[in-house]
């Protein structure tokens, strides 16, 4: 009877095992422009990486993979079979071992069809860009906050000089076109986003109503519909290639520093042009010439005093002004 007393009272003062966790670390599913998987294993509270997988489908062996043991480590799969599956044996500060794994690979993202535009391509008329569908990529999965991600999908307007998809802006109109579209072909544009930012800058699509000029570099996560719409004229008849703004440079009352520079106006030309640039008082006198497209900050070496400042495009003078600078 004491003995069982006794065995009764160690069990009864021993700690009870303590319970295992499970890990706030993740694996951020994403994809690169060229539509291959990007992963990047997330640790959470301390967590540490011990073994990172790449597991193929039909139940072959996991192949161990070069890892980051504080996470945030990008690994860039290449060509990847789908049904591919990516894990992560993670251990936190507490000594409990998790593994975490990937959703499946479903291939890479692919557009199913082709975005479409609505609307009427005329002077005064409106057109939107209509998206498409898209297969492949990751699919729904958990964020690290218990919400779902899913991948979107962004469409616009491209307005292009050429049926060939040459000269091309992008813009989203806001309102009716305007009489500088008259003759140019206007196309559908659609990227695919894996819906994941963890790690990786915000992707930014061009969707304001003002036009920027478009990157049209090839990428398997971009789609572009393949007819164009050619936008109609007005009465009298504008020419297929009207002539574009002229270009315009505005100067500062005040340079300012940026990234390391003074920033003193900036000029704006539609079409390529050629900019002379000269700065007076400070220093030594500043002169450049350089060709640009779009908008373009004027910025000099960082330099003190009154400064006066020129500007000429394509050989004529647009701004002139005097400025102080710090």
């Amino acid at each position: 009877m004491k003995r069982l007393i006794l065995a009764l009272t160690v069990l009864a003062l021993s700690p009870a095992p303590a319970l295992a966790q499970q890990s706030d670390s993740r694996i951020a599913s994403q994809y690169s422009n060229d539509g291959d998987p990007i992963i990047r294993i997330a640790t959470a509270n301390g967590d540490k990486v011990e073994a990172f997988r790449r597991c193929a489908p039909g139940g072959a062996p996991c192949e161990p993979i070069a890892f980051s043991p504080s996470g945030f480590g990008e690994y860039s799969a290449g060509v990847t079979a789908p049904g591919t599956v990516f894990e992560a044996d993670v251990r936190s500060s507490a000594g409990v071992l998790t593994t975490i794994r990937s959703v499946p690979w479903q291939g890479p993202p692919t557009a199913v069809t082709l975005p479409t535009l609505v609307g009427e391509a005329r002077v005064g008329g409106t057109v939107t860009a209509v998206d498409g569908t898209w297969s492949g990529g990751w699919g729904d999965r958990p964020g690290w906050r218990g919400e779902v991600l899913s991948e979107r999908t962004y469409s616009w307007v491209i307005a292009c000089r050429t049926p060939e998809r040459t000269g091309c802006w992008s813009f989203n109109p806001a309102g009716p076109l305007t009489q500088r579209w008259a003759g140019w072909y206007l196309f559908a544009a659609s990227s695919r986003s894996d819906g994941d930012n963890l790690g990786k800058p915000v992707a930014v699509i061009a969707f304001w109503p003002f036009p920027t000029i478009a990157d049209m570099r090839g990428s398997a996560t971009r789609a572009y519909g393949s007819t164009p719409l050619r936008v109609c004229c007005t009465l009298p008849a504008p020419a297929a290639d009207p002539d574009p703004p002229a270009p315009t440079a505005t100067l500062r009352t005040r340079a300012i520093r940026s990234g390391g520079r003074l920033l003193v106006g900036r000029v704006d030309c539609t079409l390529e042009c050629t900019v002379g640039l000269a700065v007076f008082g400070g220093g030594r006198a500043l002169k450049r010439t350089f060709s640009t497209e779009g908008p373009k900050a004027l910025t000099i070496p960082r330099r003190r005093g009154r400064l006066l400042v020129r500007v000429r495009v394509d050989g004529k003078l647009l701004a002139t002004r005097r400025m102080s600078a710090r």
